[in-house]
């Protein structure tokens, strides 16, 4: 049997592509927006995702609130659905919103049951956001069950950025509060974030 196609399903591909490459369409994401709002008024569709929709098509426009509202919407219709959960995390840090990244990561490893794709994608928030140990006790435990250890240079980088700090006194609050800063500097001169992450 042939199912039609989710529009916003179609939307989101567009969407993400258009972050992971950089290369945001501002036509494209405009026409996206109003789409995402008129399947919303009509009840066409999924509204989870439409609200997904709108939160990639606010972080392509550099709109922090809009899309934190529009994630807050997708997940309190979608508690338990790892796509929202997953990308609602991704979007978080990539705004340099640490502290909520952090919080859709942990969610997203309480909803990945043992999915070890999905507790990557927690562990790289976690590293994202610099809650450095956590993510590489994480990264232990997927390690666990996973028959070959390509995530061994990610576990040396966060053994070794877990070490540095320790030596250095900096706790996860600091350097949580360390990137908020430096994001709001950022922001205050004019300019939107859009990705934020240890280099």
């Amino acid at each position: 049997m042939n199912l039609p196609k989710s529009t916003s399903l179609e939307w989101l591909r567009e969407l993400i592509d258009m972050t992971i490459t950089a290369r945001g369409n501002d036509f494209a994401v405009r026409r996206i927006e109003r789409g995402a709002h008129a399947l919303l008024t009509r009840h066409d569709e999924r509204p989870e995702l439409c609200w997904l929709a709108l939160a990639f098509t606010a972080f392509l426009r550099g709109d922090r609130n809009a899309c934190v509202r529009a994630i807050d919407a997708a997940y309190a219709l979608a508690k338990h659905d790892v796509v929202i959960v997953s990308n609602a995390a991704s979007l978080l840090i990539n705004l340099g919103l640490p502290r909520l990244a952090a919080a859709y990561a942990r969610r997203l490893i309480a909803l990945s049951d043992g999915d070890a794709r999905q507790a990557i994608n927690a562990v790289n928030v976690l590293y994202a956001s610099l809650h450095l140990e956590e993510a590489a006790a994480l990264l232990r435990d997927v390690g666990r069950h996973r028959p070959y250890g390509q995530d061994d240079v990610l576990m040396t980088q966060l053994d070794g950025l877990s070490a540095s700090f320790r030596a250095s006194g900096v706790s996860v609050e600091m350097r949580v509060a360390l990137m908020e800063t430096a994001v709001a500097a950022i922001e205050s001169e004019g300019y939107a974030v859009r990705y934020a992450a240890p280099g």
